[in-house]
């Protein structure tokens, strides 16, 4: 019985690895500038300190909105990029690890220089 698991197991694994992304989503490249600039937002309306969440909703997608326009990205590809990305753990760590690292590029590059 043990034998059986270990090779249904296998086989689940060797199916679930290596999928490509299907061709009507967001590469990974763009997907990861589109996602530092959604941070940046996050950050840059949260330092705006609004009194109200409501506020803080409507600067947030009005930015957002700017940066699919800037992209030229509907929100529905958006969505479907993102849902895509974030039921395949691998494929977002690695969209995540240029998100990494182009926000620690653009934090030292914010730094006040000595």
């Amino acid at each position: 019985m043990r034998t059986f698991q270990w090779a249904v197991m296998l086989i689940f694994l060797s199916c679930t690895g290596g999928t490509k992304p299907p061709k009507d989503i967001l590469d990974k490249e763009k997907m990861a500038d589109m996602l530092v600039e959604i941070h940046l937002a996050e950050a840059k309306v949260s330092k705006l300190n609004l009194r109200s969440m409501d506020s803080s909703v409507v600067v947030f997608r009005k930015l957002q909105q700017e940066i699919w326009a800037k992209h030229k990205v509907d929100s529905a590809l958006y969505n479907k990029s993102y849902a895509y990305y974030a039921s395949n753990p691998e494929q977002l760590g690695s969209v995540y690890e240029i998100v990494t690292k182009a926000l620690a590029k653009s934090d030292s590059s914010a730094a006040p220089k000595k």
